[in-house]
């Protein structure tokens, strides 16, 4: 009994040790664990606030290089005009997301120039920027955030205020066009910054700040919880602009010169956190990167509970064990259950090993000394065909096929001293024979076996029929990959011989490019691999091209087009390509292969061609302006008269001419040719100048029988006779309208041939439309035309127009059309406006931009004015060229009303100050839009002048 007792003692002394062996572990694990997290904390935080650190330099630098290249282009240019200024502000910081805005003050802080047209002029209070008026005249330094948006709204913050919007100014004084101080202002967003960071800590659980190095002063933050664990209560939301000189950075490392450092203190909410901190190079800003301590107890404390958890498992366990053991020494029968145990497991191993042998593929038998088959597996009797009697009546030699027979047999014979005839423990490949006679290729081992019985030889025997046959066969098939190689290969150099080819990973890197590809593009075989396939990219094409390239190619599909690439030395060259992707596994594109051909001479050829054909328009565009066609006469005594015309091709098939008949009466004349180009413009300029003849003709015979004009009809019938037979000849024909204004009968006639119908509008009257009596000229012989007839008063409005403005196709498919220009021309008339702003507002209305134009545009409007010839009007180009003709205007007015000279003076003076500021400061004016000055006289005397500008 006492044995006993001391064994229980010594196994329950064991489970308090083992128990305290596994707490102790516990601990160290929770230890080692708790260092680990702090570890990681710090590892993310100083990352976190490297990459900052870098984003931050480079969004500076990127500032910095925009007001640089301002500078640059400045003092170049020497730029003094303000609008041409903020063109140039505005041009360089458009596409600057980091940039509110940029502005150049003189010396009194009057802002001279602006990204913003709006603030030019305004007076900016520079008491806001007395803090870095000392700083160096030759470098951008940032100044303290200001609250508002834009130059003219800028102002200090007030403390506990929240602004709707801060910015952060930079300073760069530059020199001005006459070599006076200007002061540079770009307004940086400190929301960039903030976006900057939440991009790059999304997903993370830091808090990140941006801080001025010397006043401690909050730039930006990504006020945002940085976990699902984080202290709810803690205020995470911090306002740019805030002074944080409290933080650990500002009190002990920056003092000391200590630019990057981490330690675990107070945060930017009072909470203890791990914090990382870098100090720009080059820019007086601190990145600081916290870490709250609250989000690292979560684990620690989940870490602890899970040790506390697995220990107390643990423990259990091993007091379980112990009982068991206790409880085990006490029972005598449980030796002889071991002993039951031990002997059943030496049955499961034989049968296991029976198993094995059983489920074995291989043949395996045993065999005696002189080579008799003593033993064998079921694998065995598949292999050899016959079944287990069969075999053990057999010897190692009657296996064999013939030819091997002997050699084995004397080999046992004379074991061991020629056992490496036998090839003992290891493979060989031999011919075996099945119980059929059938001889089959055989991989067999023999390894000898020692026993108290004797010596014994395990063979185990392989079938290799098929493994010869798949040997076989990859032997044809690398025999016919050989043969595909040499003719790929051949294939290859008949390519590389005509086409360009190169190959590229799926990011775009060229890892082959052949010799072709190098002789057409001038770089080196050695620059090309490695290199972006953009490396050839001309930038003549839109980046959609190459936008359509790699969605198509991206997803698999064969691309086909043309592209425009430059050579090393620059010049271009045109190839038509095709790039096919190759799949890889996963059936993504793992490479593109790029076939092309170089298309340069065909492409120039066109270009040539294309070229030599705009000249040709050109020139003709010259002869019809210069010698052809004159534009038509719009000073009409009691009529105000507009005319627009747009070439579809650079020359303009349409045509207008207006005939001043005497006082009071006018003929106005407005046709299409039928084609475009030169071709049109000449038969439009023939047909001008056959109404010009046929109207001299009439003139000429009406003379004997007193009557002073012939009718519209009878001029459009002599015309008619004149050019038919030519249309005819030339399958062409001409639509024109033919319209008399006669003011002084307050009458208006016309004859329509196949034109568009003209409009006749009154104030307060109904839209009356002018139909079309005839065909157009040329498709009929018939002489006979009639002419229609309708009153006119004072402010009526005819408007004409070709087919280009109502066939003109808009972005929904539709075309402008004519009940669209007649509801347009009707809203419009009732604005009192003149002439020319009503038909370039309604071009603007109707044929503004994305709008497709298919064929020439022609329009006029022509009004009678309210007041006959008490009202004048001239029209102007929007050039400064044009005052004197300004002036010579106001002078007529002047002399007609009877002024003084200094009245005259004041009164021109006037006029040229608007035409001027119309020109200089108008917003949005189309340049080919004229500027309209109209002069009223009343029967009091009293003279207005007009600048109407659109």
């Amino acid at each position: 009994m006492i044995p006993e007792r001391r064994l229980s003692l010594l196994t329950i002394w064991a489970a308090v040790l083992l128990c305290a062996v596994c707490l102790a572990v516990g601990v160290g694990f929770v230890l080692l664990e708790r260092d680990q997290l702090y570890q990681g904390a710090e590892s993310e935080v100083v990352l976190y606030a490297k990459v900052l650190e870098e984003q931050t330099s480079r969004t500076m630098t990127t500032a910095d290089t925009v007001l640089r290249v301002i500078t640059e282009i400045m003092n170049e240019n020497r730029v003094e005009d303000p609008q041409r200024l903020s063109s140039m502000l505005h041009d360089s910081v458009r596409r600057q997301p980091l940039l509110r805005s940029v502005s150049v003050l003189d010396q009194s802080g009057r802002v001279m120039g602006s990204s913003s047209m709006e603030s030019v002029g305004a007076q900016i209070d520079r008491n806001l920027l007395e803090v870095l008026q000392a700083r160096s005249r030759t470098d951008t330094r940032p100044g303290q955030i200001l609250a508002g948006r834009d130059i003219t709204d800028l102002r200090p913050l007030v403390p506990g205020k929240k602004e709707a919007s801060y910015v952060l100014p930079m300073l760069r004084w530059v020199e001005g066009p006459r070599g006076q101080p200007l002061l540079m202002i770009a307004l940086v967003n400190p929301d960039y910054f903030a976006n900057e960071q939440t991009r790059l800590l999304s997903g993370g659980r830091s808090q990140a700040a941006l801080l001025s190095y010397n006043t401690a002063q909050l730039i930006s933050s990504n006020s945002q919880e940085t976990s699902s664990e984080a202290d709810t209560n803690s205020d995470l939301s911090l306002e740019p602009g805030r002074l944080m000189p409290q933080l650990t950075v500002f009190t002990q490392f920056l003092p000391h010169n200590i630019e990057h450092s981490t330690y675990i203190g107070t945060g930017f909410s009072g909470r203890r956190c791990i914090t990382a901190f870098r100090a720009l190079r080059n820019w007086p800003f601190v990145i600081v990167v916290e870490l709250p301590h609250s989000l690292l107890q979560a684990p620690m404390d989940r870490i602890a509970r899970q040790v506390v958890m697995v220990a107390a498992v643990v423990c259990l366990f091993i007091i379980g064990i112990a009982f068991l053991l206790h409880s085990s020494l006490r029972r005598e029968e449980k030796h002889t259950h071991r002993l039951r145990a031990v002997q059943d497991a030496a049955r499961g191993l034989e049968v296991r090993r029976r198993a094995i042998l059983e489920s074995a593929l291989d043949a395996i038998i045993t065999l005696d000394r002189e080579g008799q088959v003593v033993d064998l597996n079921p694998a065995a009797e598949h292999i050899f065909r016959c079944n287990a009697a069969q075999l053990i009546q057999k010897t190692l030699f009657g296996l064999l096929a013939p030819g091997a027979r002997e050699r084995y047999r004397s080999a046992f014979d004379n074991y061991p001293e020629h056992a490496e005839d036998l090839f003992f423990n290891r493979s060989v490949e031999i011919d075996a024979q099945r119980a059929d006679g059938q001889v089959f290729p055989a991989e067999m081992t023999v390894v000898p076996v020692r026993s108290s019985d004797g010596l014994y030889f395990t063979l185990t025997l392989r079938d290799i029929t098929q493994r010869r046959q798949v040997e076989a066969e990859r032997d044809a098939l690398l025999t016919r990959y050989r043969t595909l190689a040499m003719e790929l290969e051949r294939q290859k150099l008949a390519l590389d011989e005509h086409a360009i080819v190169s190959i590229t990973d799926p990011r775009g890197i060229i890892v082959y490019a052949n010799a072709k590809l190098a002789q057409i593009s001038g770089y080196d075989w050695h620059e090309l691999i490695g290199s972006s396939h953009s490396l050839l990219k001309s930038g003549r094409q839109p980046a959609d091209v190459y936008q359509k390239l790699w969605k198509t190619i991206v997803q698999g599909n064969i691309w086909h087009g043309e592209l425009v690439n430059r050579r090393k030395n620059g010049r271009l060259y045109w190839v038509a390509s095709t790039i096919v992707p190759v799949p890889g596994e996963d059936g993504q594109p793992r490479q593109y292969i790029s076939i092309q051909t170089d298309i340069s001479a065909l492409r120039q050829a066109e270009m040539a061609l294309a070229e030599a054909h705009g000249r040709e328009l050109a020139i003709g565009a010259r002869i019809q302006q210069s010698l052809l066609v004159t534009p038509p006469s719009q000073q009409v005594p009691g009529l105000w008269v507009s005319v627009f015309n747009q070439a579809s091709q650079g020359i303009d098939g349409d045509f207008v001419e207006v005939f001043q008949l005497g006082d009071g009466c006018v003929d106005i004349v407005v046709g299409d040719v039928m084609g475009k180009g030169l071709s049109a413009a000449l038969m439009g300029a023939a047909t001008k100048l056959q109404f010009c003849r046929s109207m001299t003709e009439l003139m000429a015979e009406s003379s004997s029988t007193g009557v002073p004009w012939a009718t519209p009809a009878q001029i459009v019938a002599a015309v008619h006779r004149a050019m038919t037979p030519h249309l005819q000849a030339l399958d062409a024909f001409v639509t024109l309208c033919h319209v008399r204004l006669d003011i002084s009968r307050q009458r208006l006639s016309w004859v329509g041939c196949g034109h568009e119908e003209p409009l006749v509008l009154g104030r307060g009257q109904a839209l009356r439309r002018l139909s079309n009596q005839h065909p157009p000229l040329g498709v009929l012989n018939d002489e006979h035309y009639v002419q229609d007839e309708l009153t006119l008063s004072e402010g009526d409005v005819l408007f004409l127009c070709s087919d280009g403005v109502t066939d003109a196709m808009r972005p929904d498919g539709e075309r402008v059309g004519h009940e669209r220009v007649a509801e347009t021309l009707e809203a419009l008339v009732t604005s009192c406006a003149p002439p020319s702003a009503m038909m370039h507002r309604l071009r603007l209305l109707l044929l503004h931009e994305g709008v497709q134009l298919n064929d020439d545009v022609t329009m006029l409007m022509a009004q009678i004015p309210v007041g006959g010839c008490d009202a004048e009007r001239l029209e102007l180009l929007p050039d400064l060229g044009q005052l004197q003709g300004v002036r010579e205007f106001v002078d007529e007015q002047c002399q007609t009303m009877g002024l003084d000279e200094d009245s005259s003076s004041l009164l021109t003076i006037a006029v040229v100050e608007a035409f001027t500021n119309a020109i200089r400061h108008t917003v949005n004016r189309p340049p080919d839009v004229p500027i309209e000055l109209v002069a009223r006289r009343d029967r009091s005397g009293v003279l207005m002048l007009e600048v109407v500008c659109l």
